[in-house]
């Protein structure tokens, strides 16, 4: 609580002693300080006034003195300073602030005299004390030095100070007598500053609390009377009653966001820069005031002081003679640039000075704005509410002169635009709200000389229309146009008071027919308030979400719509706690449990072991809910799967599996139900639910019956052949309700080599057969007795034509056992019943054809017991690996002379893009050594147009042909990258003659030729086999080069001759331009391309293994192409002929 002052001086006096005292005693500040401003000599002894007394006044004289007579004056200089019209509103502004007082001036006057910087003697006294209002020197001035407020240059080293730091700060200034600081005080609440006044802080002591302190000042307002400032440092606050009436009490209060704001006087002598010449200066003589545009914004934003590029002050001046004033400066550093001065309602006059331009607008009521752009000389003026405006603008022009325009509006306008970007011819424009609205404008224009020429035009509105007025200056002419139609806020650019362009709560305001749609922003749009923005549908108001229009939905976090929390009811789901209805006003993942949204727990269940063939059913229910029901389906080998259950608070489920499985919850109850409840549990938890097969997959192996296949008899004497059909093997049955297995006849075979009659029994050989059979607890399987049956012969005649022999029956017995367990328990896994069959001798009147013994070797019986091994012809009779081996005659061994292998791979599509492989082939269990064929890729041919015939073709080279066989061990992996042939060089693409060195492309070289024309041919692209181990370590790599392009004038060359690769790269070497050779074959070293017309050279062969041959073609089919293989498996690959060249190929055999 502030003391009155016959108090205070009492109070002093003990506390500044006290202080003294124990000034040494602690370290920081002292308690106690004086500066070295002597209040009872230096401070003015008469009261600050207002502009009422007279001479107080900003003159053109004191303008040209503060800036220099060039930035000041038309005509004249000093005393006799005719100022220029922009200085002359800048004066008219400076005035405004000096209409309620001059506290600003006598603070820093006083404080300049205490330094000597200013002679009190000038104006007849040894001091301050001395000195006589009735001077009116004295008032001139004090009315100079309240102006230098208004000059951003005085306060580059102002301090703004929180109350706790403002006695580290005065103990510090006190010290050093070479400055002074001018104390600002204002209040301060959302709309801005009141009340500005100036005081000189001359020392400070502390007082009885721990953390209070009092400044001592000198307060213009109370001349002859030392006052005190309260501070509270650990509060961080400060106040002062600054009222000189009891009666009418004015408290300053202020703390972190109402600052103590320190200025240094020295900062305010010497020539000053003037704003109408630099920079950018707004003021109001009441209410809120903000500066934005070019990046920058300054002022009083939402309650809140920005100063982004510039700064913000309350106006100084405050005399106690009038209503607290609300002046506030705004003073930016740029004068470039578009700026627009905002200011709410009933701010009275607004001033703004740039450069170029300078506007002052007087206002009747109401929130405006006015927007001044240096750079196109324009000042566009808006507002709400306004009953009339009256405009004053002033543009510098070019050639020295100055444009002076001053618009009135007899009535409200939305806006008014006052455009003298060219001198000679100003652009008023009034978007008007009323019929009979009242337009005046005169412009003046002042000469370098000072000479003056105006104009007055006058025009007045009907209807709806607005007012467009054209003054020719150089004529004195103007044209009225009170029948056009100015929309501010559909004119396409932004406006002062406008959000964005053409759009915000202005244009809302404006009549339907000058806006567009509701006149209220978009989403996207910038916007200052809610209001600016277009309400989304099911909403009754827009949103403003910094600083742009923003989509309103139940998931952004605030509070907007119909909600009745964020994110929450009019519409929106809720989260978990929040009242609901129903299930649809709680947010997934929730459930309206009780009218309350609850979350649900997650609760997963492992299916394991339910195989493909098999269902369940889980019924479930949860919450107090009816049952519900979900069926689930197996997968392949019964692997386990997850499918999870939701409930809040609890969880009850029962299974019921099909005739196939039998499953049970790892967790269950004595029912063998799975229960979970929140309660107990505390957290959600899953189960498992395993499952058993009650039916098993039954299959049979077996080594066949052991018969013959085929016997032949030869009877020189009458040239009489015969051959007798014998099954294979059995066919097995499975019994649907015993699970047993039993021999049956089928239907009969075809006879690869010569018809003969059929047989009775259908040759059998494969891995399994059957299906699910319901065992009980256990499986069991059985035989039935042996199997016979009756072939017969068919007597051929060689060479006596149609000679008939009669047909002789033969009778044949095998018998087969079961080799495996006939029973066992019942499990998921399959049941495979392993058959060892048997060929019984059987007597037939004297013949030995059957005898119990293996097959011969292609000759007639030697007896009782058969000549040679079981073999093989054809890969067909190699059923379960198709590898019927023989060497290079693999595939078709004459007379049976093969041996099945254990498997085979053949590898014929070319790489897609050199990188990928064809295939890959994992060596299988019972291969030890792999026979390995493997043909290049042909080149493409050249051509030479026919002339209207077919066209004359060049072969292109056949590709190279390896052949060898490699160690191996099962579970090694051989790589494949089969490259691709090549084509004439006008029909390739980027695939023709594609290849891989082992996963890097290595493709033919191309041709050279165009359509119609003679065109060589493309190389043939590389093949590459890489055998590794299977964790991919390298073991043996084989490249097999590709034949060369050929030409127009000639073949190309086969692969892997030698004169072969020579090329710097496995890719071959493209052909020269205009050459219509044929390209390089790719290769271990790449084929050279042809000159002149010639085919290009075939790929060169890598490094061999050892035993590997490499075998080079001497004309157009490919070296190895006699092989079964090279025919039947690659389909001729590696060849070149009839102008068409065939692709790599190569084929694995497992050697038994």
């Amino acid at each position: 609580m502030v003391q009155t002052s016959s108090r205070w001086v009492r109070g002093a006096g003990v506390g500044l002693l006290a202080s003294l005292l124990c000034a040494g005693c602690a370290s920081g500040p002292p308690d106690a300080m004086n500066g070295g401003f002597d209040f009872t000599t230096q401070a003015f002894t008469f009261t600050n006034f207002d502009d009422a007394q007279g001479g107080g006044d900003f003159t053109p004289a004191l303008a040209a003195r503060m800036f220099g007579d060039a930035k000041v004056c038309a005509k004249g200089a000093g005393a006799d300073c005719v100022p220029n019209d922009a200085a002359k509103a800048w004066i008219a502004e400076a005035n405004a602030t000096l209409h309620h007082g001059h506290s600003e001036g006598m603070a820093v006057l006083a404080l300049l005299m205490s330094l000597g910087k200013v002679d009190p003697a000038t104006f007849g006294g040894s001091n301050a004390a001395a000195l006589s209002f009735d001077d009116r020197r004295l008032r001139a001035e004090l009315a100079y030095w309240a102006i230098t407020q208004k000059i951003l240059s005085t306060h580059a080293s102002d301090k703004r100070l929180a109350p706790k730091d403002a006695i580290a700060f005065l103990a510090d200034a006190f010290k050093k007598k070479d400055e002074g600081w001018r104390l600002l005080l204002s209040m301060r609440d959302e709309s801005g500053f009141h009340a500005g006044h100036a005081v000189v802080p001359f020392g400070y002591f502390k007082g009885d609390g721990a953390n209070q302190y009092f400044l001592r000042l000198y307060d213009p307002n109370f001349p002859g009377e030392e006052r005190r400032l309260e501070l509270d440092l650990k509060a961080n606050t400060w106040s002062y009653e600054g009222s000189p009436n009891p009666d009418a009490p004015r408290t300053y209060v202020g703390n972190a966001d109402n600052p103590l704001q320190f200025s240094p006087v020295t900062a305010r002598l010497g020539v000053l820069v003037p704003p109408f010449s630099d920079g950018f200066t707004a003021s109001t003589t009441q209410g809120v005031v903000l500066v934005e545009g070019d990046g920058t914004s300054v002022g009083v934003k939402d309650g809140q002081l920005v100063e982004n590029g510039g700064l913000v002050m309350p106006g100084a001046a405050d005399c106690f003679c009038k209503p607290p004033n609300g002046i506030t400066n705004v003073m930016l550093s740029s004068g470039s640039g578009a700026k627009t001065v905002t200011v709410g309602a009933d701010a009275g006059t607004i001033f703004a000075t740039s450069p170029t331009v300078v506007a002052k607008v007087e206002g009747s009521g109401g929130s405006g704005g006015v927007t001044v752009d240096p750079d196109k000389k324009t000042v566009t003026y808006s507002a709400t509410g306004d009953a009339g405006t009256t405009i004053t603008t002033t543009t510098k022009n070019a050639d020295g002169s100055e444009t002076t325009v001053t618009v009135t509006v007899d009535k409200p306008a939305a806006g008014v635009t006052v455009d003298a970007s060219d001198p000679k011819n100003v652009k008023v424009t009034a978007d008007t709200t009323s019929s009979g609205t009242g337009v005046t404008v005169t412009t003046t224009t002042t000469q370098a000389d000072g000479t003056q020429s105006s104009t007055t035009t006058k025009g007045t509105t009907t209807g709806t229309s607005d007012a467009t007025i054209t003054v020719d200056t150089t004529t004195g002419t103007s044209t009225v146009d009170t029948q056009t139609k100015v929309s501010t806020c559909l004119n396409g650019k932004k406006d002062p008071l406008e959000a964005d362009v053409d759009c915000g709560d202005f244009c809302a305001m404006q009549p339907a027919g000058d806006r567009s749609g509701d006149g209220r922003c978009d989403v996207a749009k910038v916007c200052a308030k809610n209001a600016d923005c277009t309400p989304p549908m099911g909403s009754a108001a827009g949103e403003c979400f910094q600083t742009k229009c923003v989509e309103q939905t139940c998931s952004d976090g605030r509070l907007n719509r119909t909600e009745t929390s964020v994110d929450c009811g009019g519409g929106c789901p809720c989260a978990a706690g929040f009242s609901c209805a129903d299930v649809s006003g709680c947010r997934p993942g929730n459930d309206c449990l009780a009218q309350t949204c609850r979350t649900l727990q997650s609760l997963p269940l492992t299916i394991v072991g339910l195989g493909a063939d098999s269902f369940l059913r889980i019924y479930s229910a949860r919450d107090g809910k009816p049952e519900t029901f979900v069926d689930l389906y197996g997968v392949s080998g019964g692997a386990a799967f997850t499918r999870s259950f939701q409930a809040v608070e609890s969880f009850s489920a029962r299974v019921i599996s099909d005739s196939h499985a039998i499953c049970t919850f790892d967790t269950a109850d004595g029912q063998g139900r799975w229960n979970w409840s929140l309660g107990d549990a505390g957290t959600p938890g899953g189960n498992t639910l395993r499952c058993t097969r009650v039916k098993s997959n039954i299959g049979y192996t077996t080594n066949g019956t052991g018969c013959p296949v085929e016997l032949e008899v030869t009877k020189p004497t009458d040239s009489i052949r015969a051959w007798e059909r014998f099954p294979q093997g059995p066919t097995l049955s499975v019994f649907a309700t015993s699970a047993g297995i039993e021999l049956s006849s089928g239907s009969p075979s075809t006879d690869v080599r010569r018809s003969t009659l059929p047989a009775l029994w259908q040759t059998v050989s494969r891995a399994s057969d059957g299906g699910f059979y319901d065992g009980g607890a256990a499986w069991a399987l059985s035989l039935g007795a042996s199997v016979e049956g009756d072939s017969t012969y068919q007597y051929n005649v060689n060479p006596a034509v149609g000679a008939q022999l009669g047909l002789k029956p033969h009778r044949y017995r095998f018998s087969c056992t079961l080799a495996s367990p006939a029973t066992g328990p019942l499990t998921a896994a399959d049941v495979t019943a392993q058959l060892a069959c048997t060929c019984l001798d059987v007597t037939d009147g004297g013949s030995t054809m059957v005898d119990g013994g293996q097959l011969d070797s292609g000759v007639a019986d030697s007896g009782v017991s058969d000549a040679g091994p079981t073999g093989c012809t054809r890969d067909t009779d190699c059923v379960a690996a198709a590898d019927c081996y023989c060497g290079a005659s693999s595939g078709n061994c004459t007379g049976g002379t093969g041996t099945c292998g254990a498997g085979k791979a053949v590898f014929k599509v070319p790489t897609t893009d050199g990188v990928a492989p064809s295939g890959a082939f994992t060596v299988p269990t019972g291969c030890n050594q792999v026979f390995v064929q493997a043909w290049g890729a042909a080149g493409g041919p050249g051509v030479v147009p026919g002339g209207g015939g077919p066209p004359l073709t060049m072969e292109g080279g056949t590709g190279g042909f390896l052949h060898g066989t490699l160690t191996t061990t099962p579970t090694e992996v051989f790589t494949v990258w089969v490259g691709a042939a090549g084509a004439v060089q006008y029909q390739s693409t980027n695939t023709t003659g594609i290849g891989s060195l082992l996963g890097v492309i290595a493709k033919g070289g191309q041709g050279d030729g165009l359509f119609n024309q003679n065109s060589g041919g493309v190389g043939g692209g590389l093949t590459s086999i890489k055998h590794a181990q299977g964790n991919g370590t390298l073991i043996t790599s084989l490249t097999i080069p590709g034949g060369g392009g050929g030409g127009a004038m000639g073949l190309g060359s086969a692969a892997g001759s030698s004169s072969s690769g020579g090329w710097t790269s496995a890719g071959g070497q493209s052909a020269g331009a205009s050459s219509t050779a044929g390209g390089g074959g790719a290769g271990f070293d790449g084929g050279v391309a042809g000159t002149n017309g010639l085919g290009g050279e075939g790929g060169s062969v890598g490094p061999l293994p050892s035993g590997f041959v490499h075998d080079v073609a001497t004309n157009t089919s490919a070296p190895g192409s006699g092989a079964w293989d090279n025919s039947q498996s690659c389909g001729g690959a590696g060849s070149s002929s009839a102008g068409t060249s065939q692709n790599g190929c190569v084929v694995l055999r497992c050697v038994p």
